[in-house]
């Protein structure tokens, strides 16, 4: 049963960012993906509503293959980050259910068999990382998103050094189904 001991208004402010952050990037891929496809908004929206960001990029990578076409280097940079973004945000509200202070476990001992489950802490500051990256891989795709539309955009500038910063969150590194804490 999931419970929240007392998180910290820190925590709780993080993770909130984190998923409002998080939303604007699966807005950002949905337009990533109405591009590659070469559709209208419309076509788009009916198309792809409630598509998940990780279906999105194997859409995108799928095309791009049929088109014989690399993958455009903001893409390239952006994709495996948001793999892993995505993998710490489904992780983080779907197994996150014991939180004290600016720390929540994260785990599966309850939902999985034995060798599948995992655990580990995330914190405030842990989130506070995602938010970075998430900005970062958000300009990566807006970065693409002008060079395909708007080739002569007085913004590029802006989202092409936000998209080049360096990555800041190190996700938890499992070894044989058991989280290493350090990172």
């Amino acid at each position: 049963m999931a419970y929240l001991v007392n998180p910290s208004p820190a925590y709780c402010e993080a993770l909130g960012r984190f998923v409002v952050e998080y939303a604007d990037l699966e807005f950002c891929m949905s337009q990533v993906l109405r591009i590659a496809c070469g559709v209208t908004k419309n076509v788009s929206g009916a198309i792809f509503t409630g598509t998940r960001c990780s279906l999105s990029m194997a859409h995108i990578k799928r095309i791009q293959e049929g088109k014989g076409e690399p993958l455009d280097p903001w893409l390239e940079r952006a994709f495996p980050k948001i793999a892993e973004l995505t993998t710490a945000r489904d992780s983080i509200l779907h197994n996150g259910n014991r939180t004290n202070g600016d720390l929540a476990e994260v785990t599966t001992k309850d939902r999985s068999i034995k060798i599948k489950q995992y655990t580990y802490t995330v914190s405030a500051q842990d989130i506070d990382l995602m938010i970075d990256d998430t900005e970062t891989a958000k300009a990566c795709l807006i970065a693409y998103w002008v060079i395909q539309r708007f080739p002569r955009n007085r913004r590029y500038d802006d989202w092409k050094n936000t998209a080049q910063r360096e990555w800041v969150y190190k996700p938890p590194v499992r070894v044989n189904n058991q989280v290493n804490k350090q990172r």
